[in-house]
């Protein structure tokens, strides 16, 4: 008995090698290491934790170096220290960490940002008797950093003491010392901004001068470059030109059945004779039906691109609504791409409208806007719907004084906050010093603005700040913008008031 038990024994344990023999050997895990903050690609300033994590938990070193440079040894978990950013210069960095008992790598990219702001001023981006001074707020509207602007001159905004990524920016341009104008903006991001410059319109680099024989129709619309007119009761024209050579689009208008005709490479070298003989393709027509809204008042003007360069285009006309209709006349497939700056206008509301490779739309956004008025120099804003930006205003005119001053702030959307204009600088309130702020009075505007090139509003603020104020012009993008005009506050969602919604005042798309 004893023995058989023994045999057992003997047979459990052979067994137990064989199931070890045929078992595989345990896998070694490969050690890990990583930054855990900050971020790749994180906008960092001042004085800046960073973190690593390591696999390793027990004696291991990692090294940390700035670019190329060693900047600590990390002896013991937690892996953190602090990274003094004053003593660089702003820029890209690139941040390496390396574990001495494994020599396992991480790697991250970091955005040094100690200046608030940059900016290089355009050597003509003030004309005579206008200054410019640009200032950064916190929530509170307390200044942070201000400066004059030069022309042709960079301009950098610093102040250590302030810890937050974002802040509001005002630009204030004074005119003698009766006109003030103040832009703000809200949750800019650290880092570079272009000031506001007008480019409504292209450049015009010279003139042509036209003698038009031919004449066989009573009225003509003719375009080039950079300028456009009428030719009626007369057989010359001068017009501007942003191309050298430039098109010249020339339509008949006021008939039953309209034509057009294209005349190229016209240079601006001496005056011209051109004759309107063969203006005889017909243009093709597009009917929008406006419907809904009371008014049904609409125009549209229609832009042509010759090719990419959506810097040179030509306007082709403005269309009137009749009855709820906007009858489009256009020179079919004569231009590669069409473009349309669209005016609706029911009570109140305004729509306003640009977009590439479309004709027309006058259908209005998705938004709709509380407004209270809580002062002359604040206000409770709450924004809805599908839009990108919101823009206040205030204005106050004395004409008999000579004195105006005018305060546009512009902000994030889906958001309720009471807004109000920030400190002035002192040396704002010195430069415009028969400029009394406190009679800013709400205009009895609001804008909302939707731009498809913007999917959020730091995006937009990017893009503006290369374009400016009014780069809806800046042909190549979309927009569209909602004005209400209402007593102090708007036609959309209105306190205490049950009023109808956009949607059921206007049409929708189908």
């Amino acid at each position: 008995m004893f023995r058989s038990i023994n045999n057992i024994r003997l047979f459990i344990v052979f067994a137990a090698v064989g199931l070890c023999n045929s078992c595989k050997e345990p896998e070694i895990e490969t050690p890990q290491l990583y930054f855990s903050s900050p971020k790749k690609d994180a906008v960092i300033w001042g004085s800046s934790k960073i973190d690593l994590e390591s696999s390793v938990t027990k004696g291991d070193k990692i090294s940390v170096f700035l670019n190329d440079s060693l900047i600590t040894v990390l002896n013991q978990s937690p892996y953190s220290f602090q990274l003094n950013t004053r003593s660089l210069n702003d820029g890209n960095y690139k941040l390496t960490g390396i574990s001495s008992n494994t020599s396992t790598k991480a790697e991250i990219r970091v955005d040094v940002r100690n200046k608030l702001l940059t900016l290089n001023a355009a050597s003509n981006q003030l004309n005579t008797g206008i200054r410019c001074f640009v200032f950064i707020s916190d929530k509170e509207g307390k200044v942070i950093a201000s400066s004059e602007v030069k022309n042709g001159e960079p301009l950098s905004l610093i102040n250590e003491s302030y810890e937050q990524d974002n802040f509001t920016l005002s630009e204030v341009y004074v005119v003698g010392t009766r006109t003030i104008n103040v832009y703000s903006f809200q949750e800019v991001p650290r880092g570079g901004w272009t000031l506001l410059k007008s480019n409504n319109y292209p450049a015009t680099i010279n003139t042509i001068n036209i003698d038009f024989t031919d004449i066989s129709s009573q009225y003509y619309f003719i375009s080039s470059s950079g300028d456009d007119g009428f030719l009626y009761e007369t057989s010359s024209m001068e017009l501007g030109i942003s191309k050298k050579p430039t098109k010249l689009y020339v339509r008949e208008f006021n008939n039953p059945i309209n034509h057009f005709k294209i005349l190229n490479n016209i240079d601006p070298s001496g005056r011209q004779t051109i004759s309107l003989s063969n203006t005889n393709t017909p243009l093709s027509i597009e009917s929008i039906t406006v419907t809904g809204g009371n008014n049904k008042r609409g125009t549209v003007k229609l832009f042509g691109f010759p090719g990419n360069d959506l810097n040179e285009y030509y306007n082709l006309g403005v269309f009137f609504s009749k009855s709820g209709v906007i009858k489009i006349e256009y020179p079919d497939t004569t231009f590669p791409y069409y473009g349309s700056t669209s005016f609706f206008k029911d009570d109140n509301i305004t729509i306003n409208s640009y977009q590439t490779a479309k004709k027309s739309d006058i259908i209005p956004l998705k938004a709709e806007v509380i407004f209270k008025s809580s002062g002359s120099l604040s206000a409770e804003v709450a924004t809805f719907g599908d839009i990108d930006i919101y823009n206040s205003t205030w204005a106050y005119v004395n004409e008999k004084a000579g004195i105006s001053s005018y305060w546009a702030m512009i902000g994030p959307p889906n958001k309720s906050q009471t807004i109000k204009l920030p400190e002035l600088p002192l040396e704002v309130r010195v430069a415009a010093k028969n400029v009394s702020i406190a009679d800013l009075q709400f205009s009895n505007t609001l804008e909302v603005s939707n731009f498809a090139i913007a999917d959020n509003y730091q995006a937009y603020i990017k893009y503006i700040s290369k374009n400016s104020l009014s780069s809806p012009y800046a042909f190549g993008k979309s927009w569209k913008e909602q004005v209400f005009t209402k007593s102090g506050s708007t036609n959309g969602r209105v306190a205490d008031s049950k009023i109808p919604s956009l949607s059921d005042q206007f049409a929708t798309k189908k």
